[in-house]
């Protein structure tokens, strides 16, 4: 008996230190603030609306990730907080809305294949037209070097 015991609270001890502490809720690894009544959830976006100001619900996601904030972008605008990660998360951002009623829809987006080719897109077409202007520039330039130079006589 008292062995059992003694591996049962071996097992237990184990389990309270291994354990990891996990978040009341969470979307791909995104914490969502407790109090919030989710409006809408598919594999790729969930959005909750909280009865809270949009500091407090900012404050919470600033809080959040104050410590691991080097691939995020925070922009705000008027009612609104955007989050972006440009790091490897799984998730793609959080958008923070004041609604008219007082109330905050906190949006989480996933990465969907869309958003990457259209990003890859628009960067091939941006690498793309600078190309294109710095050889109508280069072009432009030895036109005009080339007519303003004389030929150099040859001396004999």
């Amino acid at each position: 008996m008292k062995k059992i015991l003694v591996v049962l609270s071996l097992f237990a001890l184990q389990a309270l230190i291994f354990s990891l502490p996990v978040q009341a809720a969470d979307f791909l690894g995104v914490p969502l603030p407790d109090g919030g009544q989710k409006t809408m959830e598919t594999r790729g976006q969930v959005r909750m609306v909280y009865q809270e100001s949009l500091a407090a619900v900012s404050d919470f996601y600033r809080q959040s990730f104050k410590d691991n904030d080097a691939d995020l972008k925070f922009k705000e605008k008027p009612g609104q907080l955007k989050i972006e990660d440009f790091g490897s998360r799984p998730w793609h951002a959080i958008v923070l809305v004041q609604q008219a009623d007082g109330s905050v829809t906190v949006t989480v987006a996933k990465d969907t294949w869309g958003w990457i080719l259209t990003t890859l897109f628009l960067r091939f077409v941006g690498v793309f037209v600078v190309l294109s202007v710095l050889l109508i520039a280069v072009s432009a330039a030895t036109a005009i070097i080339s007519r303003l130079s004389k030929p150099q006589e040859a001396k004999t």
